[in-house]
């Protein structure tokens, strides 16, 4: 309860309509300097820098180019899908002309079943996780990361259908991620946004700062839950490893910390850091507004009234099962 009113007032300013002030970073530095658990792990430099931004980048483009929507899911998060995918197709000013959605073998059916009566079925594909990513180098994923295999498959899975893509962009989406506000995310120019984020899991850059500085200094991180990838981007940073799912996995294994319990991000932070350190003049930033909330405390019946809430707030949320 000591204090409540930090954590309060901290997290308003992940609002996507707010931004701190000199006020706020007063009080910022009130609370780093009374609370010594809250020092060791709050970066107040990055906080301020990653909710300063603009809420949209404003760019001319007439007829924004279509995109794919990519839904990577376990069984665990089926259930959202009816929830995530509309709002997904509402909230994208670029037309999402096909959806997605990968799934283990033994999912294809009631993932189908569960959307053969839903509006947007027509432009929808349910494809068994087993077509993009071959046989060894799944055996050789469990083996070796055990409990994390679902979690390390799933980074393998977006980022090499994404490779494999032939649409102009492909809104990469975690499955339990809701998208709240309207957002152009791809410009005819070629312009894209990217949302750098609170979080920064060290392994994460550790390990790419390992390839030959191809990835650069990794100082923002874009852990967002959702992002739009470019296909011919991902190919130019996929060629490090030869555009080889093998010689990737062979890095991983040679270089991954095995102490940690999230040791690498192989979708997102390699696309994302590819764009800042060798595409920077094809990126905007914007801000991330992003809350993690229980699944329980939205999906009920009071769910249209809960999201409704949220929506005045942040530009997306996450109903992280673990929470």
């Amino acid at each position: 309860m000591k204090y409540n009113f930090f954590t309060n007032y901290v997290t308003r300013f992940t609002y996507l309509n707010l931004k701190p002030t000199k006020v706020s970073k007063l009080v910022f530095w009130i609370r780093f300097k009374l609370d010594k658990k809250w020092r060791s792990s709050f970066d107040i430099n990055r906080y301020v820098r990653v909710n300063s931004l603009p809420n949209e980048y404003l760019e001319f483009s007439e007829n924004l180019p279509e995109i794919d929507l990519l839904l990577v899911t376990k069984s665990g998060d089926t259930e959202l899908l009816t929830k995530v995918i509309p709002l997904a197709i509402q909230n994208s000013e670029n037309r999402i002309s096909r959806i997605t959605i990968i799934v283990p073998e033994n999912s294809i059916l009631p993932v189908q079943e569960l959307l053969k009566t839903k509006e947007y079925f027509g432009i929808v594909k349910v494809r068994n996780e087993n077509e993009i990513v071959p046989d060894h180098i799944r055996m050789t994923i469990k083996k070796e990361f055990n409990s994390l295999y679902g979690w390390v498959l799933a980074q393998f899975l977006k980022i090499w259908y994404v490779a494999q893509s032939d649409a102009k962009g492909v809104l990469v989406l975690d499955a339990d991620t809701l998208l709240l506000k309207k957002r152009k995310f791809l410009f005819n120019s070629g312009n894209q946004i990217l949302t750098p984020t609170l979080e920064y899991n060290l392994p994460y850059y550790e390990f790419l700062k390992k390839f030959d500085n191809f990835f650069g200094l990794c100082t923002d991180s874009f852990i967002s839950h959702h992002m739009l990838m470019q296909p011919d981007f991902a190919r130019e940073a996929l060629k490090y490893w030869g555009n080889s799912m093998d010689n990737m996995l062979r890095d991983v294994l040679e270089n991954y910390d095995k102490n940690a319990s999230s040791p690498f991000c192989l979708c997102f932070e390699v696309y994302s850091q590819y764009m800042v350190t060798h595409q920077p003049s094809k990126i905007k930033l914007v801000k991330w507004s992003n809350m993690s909330v229980q699944r329980e405390k939205l999906i009920n019946s009071n769910y249209i009234p809960n999201i409704n809430a949220y929506k005045r707030k942040f530009n997306s949320i996450s109903l992280h099962s673990w929470l």
